[in-house]
């Protein structure tokens, strides 16, 4: 797992505690210097129903999310 990625989901989820991992992918590096890593987890939304998400988080240098894309 990725702590950083971790850190900004429980920051930004509706409900950070019923966050859970599925699965993550290695952690990559582009071309400007930026890491990525998709990550696949569910937790539950406003009306309280799990659903699962599939989304790429992208990293400054220093580790901070800087960007959320959702991956099909």
């Amino acid at each position: 797992s990725v702590w950083q990625v971790e850190k900004y989901l429980k920051k930004h989820l509706k409900d950070p505690k019923s966050y859970e991992g599925i699965e993550w992918s290695k952690v990559t590096k582009n071309d400007s210097g930026q890491f990525m890593v998709r990550h696949k987890y569910r937790a539950k939304n406003s009306l309280g129903g799990y659903v699962v998400s599939n989304q790429v988080f992208m990293m400054d240098s220093n580790g901070n999310v800087i960007e959320v894309i959702d991956y099909e």
